[in-house]
């Protein structure tokens, strides 16, 4: 399946407009990206960070999500392999850009969060 990105949630991983191709899994591993519907059967695009715990890169809020509304991994951005090599450095500064953090430090996890951008 394949989906069309709106919003800047995930930005700079994922881009409104960006294409993303969606495949059924079975098993969640923190760090990927996955698609999973909110309580009003809205698509929401956002990265594993924690146990049922979905987050968008560019988000300052985290959602406790249930495992039966995912619907699949997103493993393909404008038809472009998504290489989850840096997932964890990426889990992390997304952490740090949360509510939780201020100043400097969100900046700094926002600025490096550009960094692992992926092609």
């Amino acid at each position: 399946m394949k989906i069309t990105i709106t919003g800047n949630s995930m930005y700079p991983s994922l881009e409104s407009g960006d294409e993303i191709t969606v495949n059924q899994t079975f098993s969640l591993q923190i760090g990927r990206i996955y698609i999973f519907q909110d309580a009003d059967k809205k698509l929401i695009c956002h990265r594993l960070i924690g146990d049922n715990l979905f987050k968008g890169d560019n988000s300052l809020l985290s959602d406790h999500v249930e495992s039966k509304s995912v619907i699949g991994l997103a493993t393909h951005r404008n038809d472009r392999l998504i290489a989850y090599k840096n997932a964890r450095a990426i889990v992390y500064l997304s952490k740090l850009n949360s509510k939780e953090h201020w100043g400097g430090i969100r900046r700094i996890a926002r600025a490096l969060l550009l960094l692992f951008r992926a092609p």
